[in-house]
């Protein structure tokens, strides 16, 4: 009964001489299916790799150009050390194919001009809408083959952020360090999210009803050609609704993202602006400690000086009052001196001499 919900062993996958791997972003066609990948390319096939966002995120500007410049690097880095030729990169907006209106007609051009065996793209159980919205895409692509008379390639679908319930098992043991190596590669998706350690636990309890000698496992959903419409019309409509609701919230958070980022941008204002008021509250801190300590000199000095003035007020004062006493006594003496003078002259002894002082004035004269 279990098997009724897993297989119980491996089993190889399409045979295919021309394989399509279909990556919403750059990192899925290694993390979901670098195993199959791998073995196609060991079995001599040849694999063709299309992410096809930018896988920015919400980014924008330069530093959406700088972030889709480094992953696309980080993808043909782990491509070259699987032995897979480069990938192409469609660059659509991240977060947005399922609104991307053209997206299904590309895919189309695409199946007409290369036809592939097989397709690998994520299964309709993932989470996250940009892996929904390209298989559903694919899907639509396939109809339109379908339409045109063009043979129908083999359907893989693989699981990177969800599980499936799978219908192929497959031993990936051998080429295992192969895809540990090309995720190492993932360098700044691992400093977000440890990617390369979720995978690797994933791949380990696929081995959970295999057999002891399969150290790692990929689980696919595999559709064969006649099969893939007819199972994907059985939820047209559930898929349907889900595609509009999913662009509808997709919508509600970008504007969320948006006001965030203008929160962020206000946020940075502000801090700017406080460092500016702080280096200018520190500038006049610093100026009133150098004012604080002039006037605390110039009021030392201040009372130095005063200190000086009442010295030599008062020395002035002495000075003032030693010279009054002085003046006074001068003042005394001169006034003795004409009262005596006074006296002698209204003396008679001077008025008898007065006639011999004449003699004597008119011989010194003479």
């Amino acid at each position: 009964m279990e098997n009724w919900y897993t297989p119980y062993q491996t089993a190889a996958l399409p045979a295919a001489q021309k394989v399509w791997v279909l990556a919403p972003h750059p990192d899925d066609e290694v993390f979901g299916c670098g195993g199959a990948a791998l073995i196609y390319a060991a079995q001599g096939a040849q694999v063709q790799v299309s992410v096809m966002s930018s896988g920015s995120g919400y980014a924008v500007g330069a530093e959406a150009e700088q972030i889709q410049s480094t992953r696309e690097n980080e993808t043909n880095a782990a491509l070259q050390s699987m032995g897979i030729e480069p990938a192409s990169f469609w660059r659509l907006p991240d977060r947005g194919l399922g609104q991307s209106v053209n997206l299904a007609m590309r895919l189309f051009e695409q199946l007409q001009s290369q036809s592939y065996q097989v397709v690998l793209a994520p299964s309709l159980n993932e989470v996250h809408p940009d892996h929904l919205a390209l298989t559903r895409a694919l899907i639509a692509a396939l109809e339109m083959c379908q339409a045109a008379g063009q043979p129908l390639p083999y359907l893989v679908q693989y699981e990177v952020g969800a599980p499936i319930m799978p219908n192929l098992l497959l031993d990936i043991s051998k080429v295992w360090p192969r895809k540990l190596q090309a995720m190492q590669c993932f360098t700044s998706q691992l400093q977000t999210q440890n990617y390369a350690k979720h995978i690797e636990a994933l791949n380990t309890y696929r081995t959970y009803a295999l057999p002891i000698d399969v150290s790692h496992a990929e689980a696919f959903y595999v559709l064969q050609p006649e099969e893939v419409l007819s199972a994907a019309a059985k939820d047209r409509w559930f898929h349907a609704v889900m595609a509009a609701a999913e662009v509808g919230a997709e919508a509600l958070q970008l504007q969320v993202v948006q006001k965030d980022r203008q929160i962020d941008d206000l946020q940075n204002q502000f801090r700017s602006d406080l460092q500016s008021l702080q280096q200018h509250a520190d500038t006049l801190l610093k100026r009133t400690e150098v004012l604080d300590a002039e006037l605390q000199r110039v009021s030392v000095e201040n009372e130095r000086k005063r200190i000086e003035i009442e010295r030599l007020a008062k020395e002035l004062n002495q000075e003032r009052l030693q010279a009054s006493s002085k003046q006074n006594e001068l003042l005394l003496a001169l006034q003795e001196e004409r009262q005596m003078r006074e006296t002698l002259l209204n003396s008679k002894s001077w008025r008898i001499t007065k006639p011999l002082r004449w003699l004597a004035q008119w011989f010194n004269s003479n």
